[in-house]
């Protein structure tokens, strides 16, 4: 691996690193926390969870999208290059890593979709929206689902290569 991507992959590590932590702090104090809202996959459960968050809660949440916006993008970009320019991923076949190099740009589209439902049915009147809810929480477990994933072959990647290098 060339310094030059090395130094890409790590840009786009701490890229990610500073967005989730901005994420975090902006509404990591909410509860019920943000799982149960993006997991919920009824307009009953939807509401229950902006109910208990008050006003407030809600403002607090809407005011995080700006950034929200950004963030998959950012883990998308990331995903690319880190299949592409490490050797953490070199082990699968083309088309592994093909699935790889697209699961958290597939997550980011999901992530976007969450967000719009989100803000649409927290600007409608509460209780509305039951299939959006739905739909919105398909969008955020295929999110995570992918997310995961690519979690877990990035550190089978990793042993991967730590093995390799103790052997070699």
């Amino acid at each position: 691996m060339s310094r030059g991507r090395f130094a890409l992959a790590g840009v786009t590590m701490l890229a990610y690193v500073v967005s989730q932590a901005n994420l975090g702090r902006l509404v990591g104090s909410l509860e019920p926390n943000i799982l149960a809202l993006q997991l919920s996959f009824s307009g009953q459960a939807f509401w229950a969870v902006a109910s208990a968050w008050g006003p407030e809660g809600v403002r607090q949440y809407l005011d995080h999208f700006p950034y929200d916006f950004v963030h998959p993008f950012v883990y998308g970009g990331m995903g690319l290059v880190w299949v592409r320019d490490t050797p953490l991923f070199a082990g699968w076949s083309a088309g592994v890593r093909r699935y790889w190099a697209w699961s958290l740009p597939v997550a980011g589209v999901c992530d976007l979709v969450e967000n719009v439902l989100h803000i649409v049915l927290l600007s409608s009147v509460p209780g509305s929206g039951h299939h959006l809810a739905l739909v919105a929480g398909l969008a955020a477990s295929c999110k995570w689902t992918l997310a995961v994933l690519f979690a877990l072959a990035l550190a089978g990647g990793t042993v991967r290569q730590l093995k390799r290098h103790a052997v070699g």
